[in-house]
């Protein structure tokens, strides 16, 4: 199990990277914003929901932010942590995201243009979901794992792991499919035309890993899985995904002007 300590910086670094993050919305978009206990609902129906629980591990943080331009691009975030957790969520532009963390464990979602993201774990683990551009990206960590998934452009991503301290990442952009788990054979769709799949898992590797940011998140560019656990990779890999989404974000926008 990961240190109490351990969870706390990294609940710091991630803290001040989503601050960073904020400073590339646009000023013209409506926002509903929720922390800690709370829900809200801006004017052009952006929605979210936050909770955050205490226990015995420490207190908890949760976080929920919905953004839109119009009532057609109305969003909707909910953000849930308990127990030294963290949570948190944000949706832009017709887009729906979901963060679930219990038992010291941190969980990330955030989806754009008509996106979805599902993410949840639990047990001192560490899940992050991103997607944008029509696609969907679902991660789950359970025991100490850690779980990323992107998809962008159409694509899905789905990762997920319940094995203790094990690393799953599943990568999907241009119209691809990419399935990352610790118990099964990794899948990677990128049929479609510029599409690319990646997948790295304990069950094996697919895709060209060294385009994608499964190969930054695992901290090497041989991925070996084995290398990927551990309790200092979570803080690392909170390090490189906070600066991923970053530019998802800046990406995003540039589409968008």
């Amino acid at each position: 199990m990961h240190s109490r300590g351990l969870v706390r910086s990294a609940l710091i670094v991630l803290t001040i990277g989503l601050c960073l993050g904020s400073l590339f919305r646009t000023a013209d978009a409506d926002t509903a914003s929720c922390t800690g206990d709370q829900t809200n609902t801006d004017m052009i129906g952006d929605a979210c929901s936050s909770f955050a629980i205490s226990g015995m591990q420490g207190p908890s943080t949760a976080s929920a932010q919905a953004s839109g331009r119009y009532p057609s691009e109305a969003s909707a975030a909910q953000s849930g942590a308990s127990n030294n957790s963290s949570a948190t969520s944000e949706a832009y532009d017709t887009s729906d995201a979901q963060a679930s963390a219990s038992d010291s464990s941190i969980a990330n979602a955030s989806a754009s243009r008509d996106s979805r993201a599902l993410v949840e774990d639990s047990g001192g683990s560490f899940s992050q979901g991103t997607a944008s551009e029509g696609s969907q990206a679902t991660s789950f960590a359970f025991l100490g794992g850690v779980s990323i998934a992107e998809a962008r452009n159409g694509s899905s991503a789905l990762a997920s792991t319940s094995t203790p301290n094990s690393f799953v990442c599943a990568y999907a952009v241009n119209g691809s499919f990419a399935s990352a788990s610790d118990t099964s054979a990794p899948l990677c769709d990128a049929t479609a035309r510029g599409g690319i799949a990646v997948v790295v898992s304990p069950k094996g590797n697919c895709g060209p890993v060294d385009q994608s940011p499964c190969a930054q998140a695992a901290g090497t560019p041989e991925i070996d899985p084995s290398m990927a656990t551990g309790g200092l990779t979570i803080l690392l890999i909170g390090l490189v995904l906070v600066m991923e989404r970053r530019r998802v974000q800046k990406q995003s926008l540039t589409l968008r002007s």
